[in-house]
């Protein structure tokens, strides 16, 4: 008996004596395609037996298997999260906002799949760019003073922002103290 959760524990399908997981590490989304021949599939079992059965099938999906423990699981889930649902978010947040000014959303879809590719190419320490990775306050100032009306987006955006700046060795230079002012709106 198997199941596909990235953080569930085995014990769930208890009393099954031989248990496994089989977790795909891809966004799994109704309607679009999924290839997964080299998504990586991270698996783990109950009994030796168990594992074996669950690595043999695995290996027959993707030729990217690894095996690791709930606690590394959920540490990976936590990883997959960020990578996935958080910039999905955002540009749905950021289309979202074009809407608002008649701007058709697809205008950012280049720059979208642009910067998916220069991750994947020479990884997210040099595809970062933006006004936070060059230390540019004033347009991030000027950025969240056009959020002025949407505090959450708004305490996000100098959140990242200043953590990025942070990041690449830049002051924050009162960055901090915006989050604090879009707590009182």
């Amino acid at each position: 008996m198997i199941h596909t959760a990235g953080t569930v524990d085995l014990d769930v399908l208890t009393p099954h004596e031989n248990r496994g997981v089989l977790w795909p590490v891809q966004t799994l989304s109704h309607g679009a395609p999924t290839d997964l021949g080299d998504i990586p599939l991270i698996v783990d079992g109950s009994t030796p037996p168990a594992l074996d059965a669950v690595l043999k099938l695995a290996r027959s999906i993707s030729g990217s298997v690894l095996q690791l423990s709930l606690e590394q699981r959920k540490r990976m889930h936590l990883a997959a999260a960020i990578t996935s649902n958080l910039p999905v978010f955002l540009v749905r947040e950021a289309q979202r906002i074009l809407r608002k000014e008649n701007l058709p959303p697809d205008l950012l879809m280049p720059l979208w799949r642009n910067t998916a590719a220069n991750v994947a190419s020479i990884g997210p320490e040099h595809a970062l760019t933006g006004p936070a990775r060059r230390g540019d306050v004033r347009s991030i100032r000027g950025h969240l003073a056009l959020l002025e009306g949407e505090p959450d987006l708004r305490r996000a955006y100098a959140l990242i922002s200043t953590m990025i700046m942070k990041a690449y060795g830049h002051p924050a230079d009162g960055l901090e103290n915006v989050q604090g002012d879009t707590r009182e709106h």
